[in-house]
């Protein structure tokens, strides 16, 4: 998107929209909500002024189609949805929130002063009408921060002009909307980025209330989400770390936030795709080193589908360690059976997510990878980790994170 991410709840149409939203608008409550998390304003504005046309009363409705109003510049008829949605609920606190934010900015704006980034609005998510006192994601800006202290900090995000190279050990995000993390044990923090229309921005940060690790991994990936935990795979998929809310108790190495703060990270993770890095691990990526890095991809991809055997182990490096083969030997002859077996074959990749590691000496590609032949078919969730040996970049680890994505 284009300004801000949004801390989203998706629930079933089982449930009812809060408050005076009648059941029968739930499925274009939740259709909307849909969109806004792929980052399509369009449809979520037009499911959103639907569900705002049929049930004029639904005051969450109102405030969702202002966060789309904002997403879009509208910032005028936002504050207009938002006005309505506060005489509907004079007690909806996230409304009146989110209008004060929109009002200030429309004040700055008539006095001609610079143009900030618009505020971070809370979408409503779908709840029961149990839990509508209390489902609340907000952003605020961030208050002074001592070291040591438990504290929630919630960055503004900067302006979608913000540059790559600002985002530690983050070099590129595909495709729009997909999230990141960086761990900073030095500042005691976790801080959420995401791919907007131009470049990587930051999105917010929250400190940790607790923490107890023995070994921080260079770089880990979002396995599944529990209601208490977020689990954290290596690139070996083995599980490393767990981020939790700070009273939950749960054994092993784990990052524990404030509740609010761990409802908000959670709801903006998703599994399988949210990767998250040390924010002290990398330097710049340089342009001609992220071309080579594509070009071998593309190289590696390619001597795959057309069969070239020794091309395609050429990309291995010396120290590569295979995932399930008990070593490199029986990994190349497995390799070549299936080489000589598959017959004609499809190979295909999607942009990579690029995560530099390791003080700068090791980059883990992301990607999603589709392979088809006579006998079997398959969608993949795969990490490759590079190290340059000898100028050249080599894969030295290969990990099929979720086998058997739906196709």
């Amino acid at each position: 998107m284009k300004y801000i991410w949004f801390g989203i709840l998706l629930a079933s149409c089982a449930a009812v929209a809060a408050a005076k939203c009648r059941p029968e608008g739930c499925a274009t409550f939740v259709a909307g909500l849909e969109a806004l998390a792929r980052g399509d304003l369009s449809l979520a504005a037009v499911q959103f002024t639907n569900l705002v046309q049929a049930q004029p009363d639904c005051a969450e409705a109102r405030n969702n189609l202002a966060v789309v109003e904002v997403e879009q510049g509208q910032l005028s008829e936002a504050a207009e949805e938002l006005r309505v949605a506060v005489e509907l609920r004079p007690d909806y606190e996230r409304a009146r929130s989110n209008l004060q934010r929109v009002e200030a900015l429309l004040a700055r704006q008539a006095a001609l002063a610079p143009e900030p980034a618009p505020p971070a609005l809370a979408v409503s998510p779908t709840v029961t009408p149990e839990r509508a006192a209390t489902a609340t994601v907000t952003v605020a800006p961030q208050p002074a921060m001592t070291p040591g202290l438990a504290a929630t900090v919630a960055e503004s995000p900067p302006p979608a002009a913000a540059t790559q190279a600002a985002v530690p050990g983050i070099v590129a995000l595909e495709p729009q909307g997909v999230t990141a993390c960086a761990l900073d044990p030095a500042q005691q923090r976790v801080c959420l980025y995401s791919r907007a229309a131009q470049a990587v921005v930051l999105r917010a940060c929250y400190a940790f209330a607790r923490f107890h690790v023995t070994t921080w991994p260079r770089w880990l990936i979002a396995g599944d989400t529990g209601g208490q935990r977020i689990r954290l795979l290596d690139e070996t998929g083995e599980r490393r770390l767990k981020i939790i809310p700070e009273h939950a108790n749960v054994a092993g190495d784990v990052v524990g936030l404030r509740q609010n703060d761990f409802d908000a990270l959670c709801a903006s993770v998703r599994p399988w795709r949210t990767a998250c890095v040390l924010a002290d691990s990398a330097p710049e990526l340089e342009p001609a080193m992220l071309a080579a890095l594509r070009d071998a991809l593309e190289a590696w991809r390619s001597a795959w589908e057309q069969r070239r055997f020794a091309d395609y182990v050429a990309h291995y490096g010396q120290r590569f360690v295979p995932q399930s083969d008990p070593d490199v030997a029986h990994w190349r002859a497995r390799k070549r059976h299936v080489f000589e077996e598959a017959g004609s074959i499809t190979v295909q990749v999607a942009s990579p997510s690029i995560f530099v590691t390791e003080g700068g000496t090791a980059v883990i590609m992301l990607f999603d990878q589709w392979y088809r032949s006579a006998a079997t078919a398959a969608h993949d969730l795969k990490a490759l980790r590079w190290q340059r040996q000898a100028g050249v970049w080599k894969i030295t680890a290969e990990t099929v994170l979720r086998p058997s994505l739906p196709k």
